[in-house]
């Protein structure tokens, strides 16, 4: 492969660099001792200074400082992953481009990406065309989509969420990245302490990965159905055993989400599902997803996404072209 660490990188010219009259600056996170490697020979070779960091922690403070022209982000790492670093950088209003790389491209990642001012790249990224992207990206060549994208970005998430089959933890993402997107800012830091990707790497729940008490009550609250708003947690941890600070400590353990947040998750998602439907009344959305009221539907969609049934279901009636 070109330009791999420890081999030389040459132009067509013959030349063993591509000097530019200002040398791009790059802060670069990932955790891949390999990624940072290259980025560090590849890049350096074609004119441009890089600095890296082996985690978010680290890389954090680098991307604070007014240094940088491009910061590139693995968007998944142990501890602060690049989706924290990102949302710090935009809630203290540091604006340098960013470059979210990450293995696992799904929509949620993206609309993350966008809501947050960030060009979403899959890898591998390599070569020229991991030149050209940054390149674009530090002049603004790359933006963020226009007011009609941005629309359908959001009924995509609201679909996603109304999807009997999107496992809860995923329809739970959706709302987080639903609702960064329809407010394009985040509110506090401890927003972003406990939005962790699920384990495995995966939105599906493994039961591989689960102890069996934290699967035995996922089961509980998928069998409530629109009464999961009802259980107590706990009386379900006495009833498996446990108290219930152990009993959340599973289930985050195990899909990244807690006691209340499931409950919330399975309520959304059939609320959601009711309102895509015009033919059901906001009452009857409310009742088929566990609420005692309209007015406690409202309230949990204000407090989950950030918006009233009725924008719900304009968001949902809005087609390409429209």
């Amino acid at each position: 492969m070109e330009g791999l660490p420890g081999r030389s990188v040459t132009d067509p010219s013959g030349g063993t660099s591509l000097p530019t009259a200002a040398p791009l600056r790059v802060v670069w996170v990932d955790d891949d001792d390999y990624v940072r490697g290259y980025a560090t020979s590849y890049l350096s070779a074609r004119g441009m200074v890089i600095r890296v960091a082996a985690n978010g922690a680290d890389g954090l403070p680098l991307a604070r400082e007014s240094w940088a022209d491009v910061i590139v982000l693995d968007l998944r790492m142990p501890g602060l992953t690049g989706q924290d670093v990102l949302r710090r950088l935009r809630a203290e209003d540091i604006r340098t481009p960013v470059v979210v790389l990450t293995a696992y491209p799904d929509d949620v990642s993206r609309a993350l990406a966008a809501s947050l001012d960030a060009t979403f790249q899959v890898k591998p990224c390599v070569g020229d065309a991991l030149v050209g992207l940054l390149r674009r990206s530090a002049a603004g060549g790359i933006r963020r989509s226009p007011v009609q994208d941005h629309s359908q970005r959001l009924r995509s998430l609201l679909e996603m969420m109304a999807d009997p089959s999107t496992p809860v933890p995923q329809v739970l993402a959706c709302a987080e990245a639903f609702r960064a997107l329809r407010t394009g800012a985040v509110h506090s830091d401890e927003a972003l302490v406990d939005q962790r990707d699920p384990p495995g790497g995966t939105w599906s729940v493994d039961a591989r990965l689960l102890d069996p008490r934290a699967a035995a009550c996922i089961d509980r609250l998928l069998a409530a159905g629109r009464d999961a708003l009802k259980l107590r947690e706990d009386v379900v941890a006495r009833e498996l055993g446990l108290d219930r600070t152990r009993l959340g400590r599973l289930l985050r353990a195990g899909t990244g989400y807690g006691f209340r947040e499931w409950r919330w998750g399975i309520a959304l998602r059939v609320a959601v599902r009711a309102l895509s439907d015009s033919r059901t009344s906001v009452k009857e959305a409310a009742f088929e997803a566990g609420f005692s009221s309209p007015e406690k539907l409202a309230r949990g969609l204000w407090r989950l996404l950030g918006v009233t049934p009725t924008e719900v279901r304009r968001l949902l009636a809005v087609r390409d072209g429209q």
